[in-house]
């Protein structure tokens, strides 16, 4: 499991969760499969992004993101 942590300190501009883009993902996504190239051990384990959202509230959205096999 992978934890992407966003914080916004206003919510003027949108939750923290909001501020995860399409190039966000893919970023977090490439980094994922990167780190379990290194790692064979973990190759076949369950893997998933969660993203921590905080600012006012704390929401915590499990599996958020999700690699293809």
């Amino acid at each position: 499991m992978f934890v992407e942590v966003r914080y916004r300190a206003s919510a003027d501009r949108g939750s923290g969760a909001e501020s995860v883009t399409a190039a966000k993902v893919a970023k977090l996504t490439r980094t994922a499969n990167h780190f379990l190239q290194a790692h064979p051990e973990y190759r076949n384990a369950p893997c998933r992004i969660d993203v921590l959202s905080m600012g006012n509230e704390v929401d915590w959205f499990r599996s958020a993101i999700t690699l293809d096999g």
